[in-house]
């Protein structure tokens, strides 16, 4: 989560907000972290969630300006056998859901 909150703030050096949410039902835990910055262009978008989802491995070629943090993160959530996904507004914002399981 730290990483995540760290790119809204360096990735919108104007400035933005940045919310979190917790929810819960019987079985899963829900953490959305969603800033209204700049977002991500589609193209690295689709980039960023084809390297989280073909890969197990971290890419250490990658630098941090194109998710190599995010890319961590998604190994840590599935190592903890969550889920994590991402999307970007047309207009801006950056929104990623975190789903891990309570058992």
């Amino acid at each position: 989560m730290g990483n995540v909150i760290q790119n809204s703030i360096v990735h919108n050096p104007q400035g933005c907000r940045v919310r979190i949410n917790l929810s819960t039902t019987d079985t899963d835990a829900r953490i959305i972290i969603e800033d209204d910055g700049i977002g991500m262009a589609a193209r690295e978008l689709q980039a960023l969630s084809k390297r989280q989802k073909r890969s197990s491995k971290v890419d250490e070629s990658l630098d941090r300006r194109h998710g190599l943090g995010l890319q961590i993160a998604s190994r840590v959530v599935r190592a903890h056998s969550g889920r994590i996904s991402f999307s970007s507004a047309a207009g801006g914002g950056f929104k990623t859901t975190i789903t891990l399981p309570l058992r």
